[in-house]
């Protein structure tokens, strides 16, 4: 309700040569990934002052134009976020307003590292050789989908580029409480990852680590 007041409020007070607006809000209906959830604030398109001469949105990160009148655009991100920004284009939008014409957009795409997923579902040595085959030669960031959970701190100490995994069984994700169930040593996992990709690291250092963990979950 206070929202809808605010936008009234704005619609009386368009009274300058020009009105823009900018706004860091969701609009309503809009398929976002996991990073962009995280909004209280979330706005219907008929919301939106009419009397506008541009709107300029924020928080979805993807390149979008929500309305022709008035003129109410997502810029996005000028790099990638999360996965789930994929077949997004990245870059961000110069406005050029004059009197008595419609509004020029003019897209500007930036030239960032691309993302790729990588689903593997062999097991062992031949998966390591597949994901080997699937990323030679790509120069950005990768998210491997694997079976072999024990694979994890290998892959991440082999491959530089590849920054999430995630593992699943039979194209079902693993709850976190069937994990904990099965007594997965989460430790362990961690420990395995750093002595592969940061094998300087002392004994002594990680052992204080696990002291620390220790002493968070009592």
């Amino acid at each position: 309700f206070e929202i809808e007041k605010l936008m009234k409020y704005y619609e009386r007070e368009a009274t300058a040569d020009w009105n823009i607006m900018v706004a860091h809000v969701l609009v309503d209906g809009l398929k976002i990934s996991g990073i962009e959830k995280k909004t209280e604030l979330v706005m219907k398109r008929q919301m939106f002052p009419g009397a506008m001469d541009y709107i300029a949105l924020g928080h979805f990160h993807g390149m979008l134009k929500i309305l022709e009148t008035p003129p109410t655009c997502y810029c996005g991100s000028p790099i990638y976020f999360d996965f789930g920004e994929l077949k997004e284009r990245k870059g961000a939008l110069m406005i050029k307003l004059i009197k008595g014409e419609e509004p020029q957009i003019d897209k500007i795409e930036t030239n960032v590292k691309k993302l790729k997923v990588v689903r593997l579902r062999s097991k062992g040595l031949k998966a390591l050789e597949e994901l080997e085959e699937e990323i030679r030669g790509f120069d950005g960031y990768v998210k491997v989908i694997l079976d072999d959970r024990d694979l994890i701190g290998e892959i991440f100490g082999r491959f530089e580029n590849v920054v999430k995994i995630d593992w699943k069984r039979e194209e079902t994700e693993i709850p976190h409480q069937d994990m904990e169930a099965k007594g997965i040593d989460f430790f362990g996992m961690y420990e395995e990852f750093v002595k592969t990709r940061y094998p300087e690291i002392s004994d002594e250092m990680l052992k204080e680590m696990k002291k620390i963990l220790e002493e968070v979950e009592e």
